[in-house]
């Protein structure tokens, strides 16, 4: 079974979208404009994305890469972007690391055909360039087989 890039930033969405529940929505915006939902009056908002995806040398001979199934190691940014209110800063703070913890609370929740489950690289938090925001992101590495067996 195969298991593409598609796919995986999918599966990753749907489940953790459904671990945070319905007072989250999913950015309709590209990844580096999450924030941009605040105009629409949302203050909880998630995307992700793949941002690269690496052939695993040690896995393949030059050779038969182009006959058989390819094993790669695709990176994907979980974003989680938190609207700080003014008199509330620090409490909405402590309330997006409570859903870092519902992310990896989904991560074995996802049905990993044809890829492994996800390693995590890094976290990384910080807030938007104009302050409004509180920011999280996951960046987890997971590996998967693309093209025909």
């Amino acid at each position: 079974m195969t298991a593409t890039v598609a796919q995986i930033r999918q599966r990753i969405a749907a489940g953790v979208k459904a671990q945070l529940g319905a007072t989250w929505r999913e950015s309709a915006f590209p990844p580096s404009l999450l924030t941009q939902d605040g105009a629409a009056g949302f203050s909880r908002v998630m995307s992700v994305e793949a941002i690269d995806t690496a052939w695993i040398a040690e896995s393949r001979t030059r050779a038969s890469r182009q006959t058989g199934p390819m094993r790669l190691r695709t990176t994907i940014l979980v974003r989680l972007a938190w609207r700080l209110a003014l008199d509330a800063g620090v409490e909405a703070v402590d309330d997006l690391l409570d859903a870092e913890a519902s992310v990896f609370a989904a991560l074995p929740t996802i049905t990993w055909t044809g890829s492994s489950g996800p390693d995590l690289d890094s976290i990384t938090r910080g807030l938007s360039p104009d302050g409004a925001w509180m920011i999280t992101t996951l960046r987890l590495a997971v590996q998967h087989t693309v093209g025909a067996p």
